[in-house]
């Protein structure tokens, strides 16, 4: 499947917790090589999960109130905190945050 933690700031610490975020409801858009969507609402501390796993390669879009992030990079692990660690892994810029 999937799964991961929407932060408020790029260089939070490594335990998994986003905190509460300020805005409307957030959405984790997940398109699949196939064109399916899959789409989460992270909880109160900001994770996401999922047990189903979408077609590989997949993408991710993170929406609230109107703003988006985008990831353009093609993916083949559901371990988004693999990645999004607090400085970065595998090219990527750091933690998933809210738009």
């Amino acid at each position: 499947g999937i799964a991961g933690t929407v932060y408020p700031s790029g260089r939070e610490p490594d335990n998994c917790n986003g905190g509460a975020t300020r805005g409307g409801p957030i959405d984790i858009e997940i398109p699949g090589a196939d064109g399916t969507i899959i789409h989460l609402t992270p909880n109160a501390v900001g994770n996401f999960y999922t047990n189903t796993a979408p077609a590989f390669p997949y993408t991710a879009r993170v929406t609230q109130d109107g703003r988006e992030r985008v990831m353009h990079a093609p993916q083949m692990s559901g371990d988004c905190n693999s990645c999004h660690t607090r400085d970065g892994a595998m090219s990527t810029p750091g933690r998933v945050l809210v738009p």
